[in-house]
C-alpha cells in the first residue's frame, strides 16, 4: 500500500510539473518617457495654501522601467509586476534654468482576479520622491509600502496600508524655486 502511495504522489508531482510548463509565458515591455506637468501651487490657495508667492512649481520627470504580465493555465491575466525609475526636475513655472533634481524608484506588483480580469489588489513599495535642497537638507522623501484594494463597482482605488516616510518641507522648497523678483 506504501509503494502505491508513493507512486501516485509521484504521478501527480509529475502532472503538475507538466500542466506549469504548459502555462502561458509571461509578457515583459520596457518603455521610457519624459513627462512634464503642474505640481505644487505655492500661492494661498488650495491645496496646501503655501503663501510664498503667486506661482507654480513643475515636474519633468524623465523616467524608464519595465512591467511583466503573468498569465495562469488557461490564459487569463492574473498579475503584473513593474519597475520604473527616473528623475524628477522642479522648477518654477517659466524659469526650467533654475531646478532642484531628484531621483526616484516606483515598484509595483498588481493582481488580477482571473475569472473577470479585474483588478484585486496592488502592493507598491516605492521611494516615490527624495529632493534635497543644497545647504539645507531634506525637503521631500516620500517612501514606503503602499498597499491598494481596487472597488469595482465604483472604478477606483483604496488605500488599506500605508507604512513609510512621509515628509514635505513646502515652503522650503518654494522659497528655493521662487521665480526672480
Amino acid at each position: 500500500m506504501k509503494r502505491f502511495t508513493v507512486f501516485l504522489a509521484v504521478i501527480v508531482l509529475v502532472l503538475l510539473t507538466v500542466a506549469v510548463a504548459f502555462a502561458a509565458p509571461p509578457v515583459t515591455e520596457s518603455f521610457e518617457y519624459d513627462d512634464t506637468y503642474p505640481m505644487l501651487y505655492c500661492g494661498d490657495g488650495p491645496p496646501f495654501y503655501v503663501g510664498v508667492g503667486d506661482f507654480w512649481i513643475w515636474n519633468n520627470e524623465v523616467g524608464e522601467g519595465s512591467y511583466t504580465e503573468f498569465y495562469d493555465n488557461d490564459g487569463n491575466l492574473v498579475g503584473a509586476k513593474g519597475h520604473v525609475n527616473g528623475t524628477d526636475h522642479l522648477f518654477a513655472e517659466g524659469y526650467p534654468e533654475h531646478m532642484l533634481s531628484g531621483q526616484f524608484t516606483n515598484n509595483w506588483m498588481t493582481y488580477f482576479d482571473p475569472a473577470t480580469g479585474l483588478y484585486l489588489y496592488e502592493n507598491s513599495p516605492s521611494n516615490w520622491w527624495n529632493l534635497h535642497l543644497p545647504g539645507y537638507g531634506n525637503i521631500i522623501h516620500f517612501a514606503g509600502l503602499e498597499v491598494y484594494e481596487y472597488d469595482n463597482a465604483i472604478d477606483d482605488w483604496h488605500l488599506i496600508k500605508d507604512n513609510g516616510l512621509r515628509y514635505f518641507d513646502l515652503v522650503a522648497l518654494c522659497e528655493y524655486l521662487a521665480p526672480p523678483e
